[in-house]
């Protein structure tokens, strides 16, 4: 696959302006719903879903995970207990308890994966017994790994190749290179695990891909956030897929084995799996959608500072409480300025790269440098 832009297409987008841009992406918020695609090149997902910011589901990507281990020889759509057990079984993986919600978070934990293996393949039967060892004395719970980074801890192995479609990704580009962490991720789970309402970290777009099973997706336009808040400021757990949210308009989209979908930034979405289910999924982003999560970076500065405004004069200098402020900002986002500008710059250092889709990664990427620089200078000492 040609992984640039046209010259057309580039001509194009340099030319939208601010507002042009806003109007494509609300136009995408009007959908009734989701795409089912197939043949796309990467000048067609650019324009018709990267920029509007739109949601699609992409049928024929497969190819691209090498997990035939994975699946049933027998039946493709269940998975294979014994050679996963075999292969991963002395893994620690993290889980989370689905039905155990407080504060708007599922209980999480972690397990040998060969005792989730036991569980899965007889949840129901042991159900009440591991609910006892929790005191939970709920025998509906289901137990869902989740966030496992099983392809960092296996780098050695090619479990699969990132989709042409979504190669460009400063987040994982960065992570890679310069910690030892990354976005990407393996969920397996039973039916009826499911992922609570939320839209991704840093509001950076995400792609998921079924290896086995089916799930319910259920999306909220970002022009809906405003109804998915109770009366404390907190996001609605709504714990069954039939559960609806007062004022806002779901879109459903069923999402089959062998199947990807991609989640564009701001869109809040839950998730529901209909089978015995295996993903792999990653979030990303790139200049497509930078502005978007510099905005969301900004107002989680902002709401570091209206929590810690009533200690402000405890700090020497106004320096020293802007350097506490990003620390807390690192620690409740993942993220602070200065590693966000870390993260762009190395996005303006490729060589030798005469590509279109380089040209609009600078022409997005370098205003929003700008802006860094200047508040890192107004307002930190050290810069």
């Amino acid at each position: 696959m040609n992984n640039d832009i046209t010259k057309d297409t580039w001509e194009w987008v340099s030319g939208l302006s601010h507002h042009n841009l806003t109007q494509l992406r609300t136009q995408s918020y009007q959908i009734q719903q989701i795409p089912r695609v197939s043949g796309l090149t990467y000048d067609q997902f650019f324009t018709e879903y990267l920029i509007p910011n739109k949601p699609v589901v992409i049928t024929d990507l497969s190819h691209y995970f090498d997990c035939n281990n994975w699946v049933d020889d027998v039946d493709p759509t269940q998975p294979n207990y014994k050679w996963l057990n075999h292969k991963y079984g002395q893994e620690l993986v993290p889980v989370v308890y689905c039905d155990q919600v407080g504060y708007g978070y599922q209980k999480t934990g972690e397990m040998l994966f060969s005792e989730y293996i036991a569980y899965w393949e007889n949840y129901e039967a042991i159900a009440n017994t591991i609910n006892d060892t929790l005191n939970n004395g709920d025998d509906t719970d289901k137990i869902y790994v989740k966030d496992w980074h099983l392809a960092k801890r296996f780098d050695d192995e090619t479990i699969y190749k990132v989709p042409d479609l979504f190669h460009q990704d400063f987040i994982n580009d960065y992570w890679e290179k310069n910690t030892s962490d990354d976005y990407k991720f393996v969920y397996m789970g039973c039916p009826g695990t499911w992922t609570p309402l939320h839209a991704d970290v840093f509001r950076s777009y995400s792609w998921s891909t079924n290896i086995c099973g089916r799930k319910l997706w259920i999306f909220y336009p970002p022009d809906q956030e405003h109804n998915l808040y109770d009366g404390n400021g907190d996001i609605v757990i709504t714990r069954s897929k039939e559960d609806e949210i007062d004022g806002a308009e779901p879109i459903y989209c069923w999402q089959e084995t062998g199947e990807t979908i991609f989640v564009p930034s701001n869109w809040f979405h839950r998730v529901y799996n209909l089978d015995n289910t295996i993903s792999i999924n990653q979030n990303w982003g790139n200049a497509c959608n930078v502005d978007l999560m510099w905005e969301f970076f900004q107002k989680e500065l902002t709401a570091v500072y209206e929590a810690l405004d009533h200690c402000r004069d405890d700090y020497t200098t106004q320096y020293e409480f802007n350097d506490h402020c990003q620390f807390i900002m690192k620690i409740n986002t993942g993220v602070n300025y200065k590693e966000w500008r870390d993260i762009l710059i190395q996005q303006c250092n490729k060589k030798n790269d005469d590509s279109y889709i380089y040209r609009y990664n600078i022409q997005r990427i370098e205003p929003i440098i700008a802006e860094i620089d200047q508040w890192i200078t107004n307002n930190l000492a050290e810069s």
